[in-house]
């Protein structure tokens, strides 16, 4: 398959959002690495059109700017250009059998941002299905991100218009004066914070990581499941279901990496979705940032106690999270309200999805 050729750039002045520096960053130092690719691959039946469905995105891009980003390095400066005519979607035929293998190799394409942000390929079969690979690089997505672009695709080839989308830069650009006191406070709380000793060599080192995961699927006993749901409204519970979750489940994650990697201080990452409002509930681009937990094991620990100081340390991650410009307030509390009750939160900040 030819590569299909990439419209010329043009606006230059943009600068990346906190949400994307990171991203960029990495991708810099490891070019060759396809670990920013967020891929999937949609089957559809029979009925959907392809060429239909293939200019369906382009209006998605066309209407979104952060779907159109091109990042360049200038001395070590990255330098955010618009593509003035997105990279069109090819229709190409392949056989239904080659489906896995294709795709495993072409997400092992890293995406170049310097010339696109998205690698888009809608697929005919030969039965009539219809599939539709799209790699969008980390850098302009999140997961909650890449929903929203299916559903703005979904609409787009309902309608045959573009759909409306809000300006990912414009909110960026916001972002830092709506948020600059709790900003400053948070920035001084992360750069003079001791850094966590880490877990040695749990994790195997590899030259370059591949964006491939095995999703497995545990199940667990209904009468396990009840219990659990009984204790997280109770004794574990926090200011929100989703947060009791996460506790427990960072609790549990400390306590596997406590007896198997000897360690009894060390950091865990805590994704942060940051769409509090209905600006960031609709945005696509990226939101979402993950924060460090700060976890220590004492000896003498019980379940009951690492997760407590497992949630006093989720708690105060998230009162630094200067993103959505709310954060979290200093009072809210941890387990039941004296009535019994737990109180109502502000709109949960915990990333659901990427438990």
């Amino acid at each position: 398959m030819t590569d299909v050729p990439v419209a010329a750039p043009t606006r230059r002045g943009r600068v990346l959002s906190p949400m994307q520096r990171p991203l960029w960053a990495s991708q810099r130092r490891h070019p060759e690495s396809p670990l920013q690719n967020m891929a999937l691959v949609s089957r559809f039946e029979p009925g959907i059109e392809a060429r239909r469905l293939a200019d369906a995105f382009t209006l998605v891009v066309e209407a979104s700017d952060v779907l159109r980003t091109t990042v360049v390095d200038e001395r070590g400066t990255p330098v955010v250009h618009l593509l003035r005519t997105p990279v069109v979607t090819p229709v190409v035929d392949l056989a239904e059998a080659d489906l896995d293998a294709w795709t495993r190799a072409r997400a092992r394409r890293p995406i170049d941002l310097a010339a696109c942000s998205y690698d888009s390929v809608v697929l005919q079969h030969e039965s009539g299905a219809v599939s539709w690979y799209l790699a969008l690089h980390h850098a302009v997505t999140d997961a909650t991100s890449s929903a929203l672009v299916f559903d703005a695709t979904a609409e787009a080839y309902v309608s045959g218009l573009a759909p409306d989308i809000a300006s990912y830069y414009d909110w960026a650009a916001s972002l830092g004066a709506a948020v600059r006191p709790r900003a400053d406070q948070a920035a001084a709380h992360w750069r003079d914070r001791r850094r966590a000793s880490g877990v040695g060599r749990l994790y195997e080192r590899v030259r370059t990581p591949v964006p491939e995961a095995e999703r497995r699927r545990l199940e667990v006993p209904a009468e396990l499941r009840a219990l659990a749901d009984s204790r997280l409204s109770g004794d574990y519970a926090m200011v929100s279901p989703d947060l009791a979750w996460t506790t427990l489940l960072v609790t549990l994650a400390s306590l596997l990496l406590h007896r198997i990697a000897r360690v009894d201080e060390f950091a865990i990452g805590l994704p942060v979705h940051n769409r509090t409002d209905a600006t960031t509930r609709s945005l696509i681009g990226p939101v979402m940032e993950v924060y460090p937990v700060d976890v220590s094991v004492a000896p003498d620990d019980t379940f009951r106690s690492l997760q407590r100081r497992v949630a006093r340390s989720i708690m105060a991650t998230l009162r630094r999270t200067a993103a959505s410009g709310r954060g979290w307030s200093s009072s809210a509390n941890i387990g039941p309200s004296p009535t019994g009750s737990t109180p109502a939160p502000p709109t949960p900040l915990i990333c659901s999805g990427c438990r």
